[in-house]
């Protein structure tokens, strides 16, 4: 099966007001599990929802390992999963996808630096954060996108990010044809970027 790389239209701040404006349906959906799958209820993700939902933006600024983990979660249940449409009837994506090919990551480069040596710091470090290492809503520093199972992230770059990083891959997108399949890595991420700026928004990646 393998693990690809999606790409999504957010707002201009990323996946914030996403989240927040959705938490009641996430807890309605946690209720019902609560009360009729309890073999799958987890009370940690359903008691740091309601936190959230009651305080607000300012949860998010957690002390602990654990409790970024928990907002991660959360964060998962409601854009990577579809169980919301089961209880709310919401049959769409929270988020919209963006038309682009759908590549395994690991056809990508696993650094830009080697397909593009005279890439600044900067882009280096936007290109692993989308593709290898996730982002976390969490305010704690340093916090990475964590799952259970170390595969699933999500990540986003705001418009002003864009806006810097995307000339810097011209090189490759200026080419009439592609050599291999981590130069078409390149043309996905510009396309889905272009896709974002047209709609002045934050791009969405997911891994997994």
């Amino acid at each position: 099966m393998g693990i690809y790389a999606s790409y999504y239209l957010g707002r201009k701040d990323g996946i914030e007001s996403i989240v927040f404006e959705n938490l009641p349906k996430l807890i309605e959906c946690l209720d019902n599990c609560k009360l009729n799958f309890p073999e799958d209820y987890n009370e940690s993700i359903h008691k740091m929802s309601i936190h959230m939902n009651n305080v607000g933006p300012s949860s998010l600024d957690v002390s602990t390992e654990e409790e970024a983990t928990l907002i991660d979660r959360v964060v998962s249940e409601l854009l990577l999963y579809d169980t919301l449409g089961l209880i709310t009837g919401i049959e769409d994506s929270l988020i919209q996808w963006i038309e682009v090919p759908i590549m395994k990551r690991y056809r990508y480069a696993h650094d830009l630096k080697s397909i593009l040596p005279n890439s600044s710091g900067y882009a280096r470090e936007l290109y692993r954060r989308i593709l290898f290492e996730g982002m976390s809503m969490a305010n704690r520093g340093g916090s990475v996108y964590k799952l259970n199972n170390d595969l699933d992230t999500i990540s986003w770059l705001l418009p002003h990010e864009i806006e810097r990083f995307m000339p810097e891959l011209s090189t490759i997108i200026e080419k009439p044809n592609f050599d291999n399949d981590e130069e078409v890595g390149i043309y996905i991420i510009h396309s889905a970027m272009s896709k974002a700026q047209e709609e002045n928004c934050a791009l969405i990646v997911t891994i997994g």
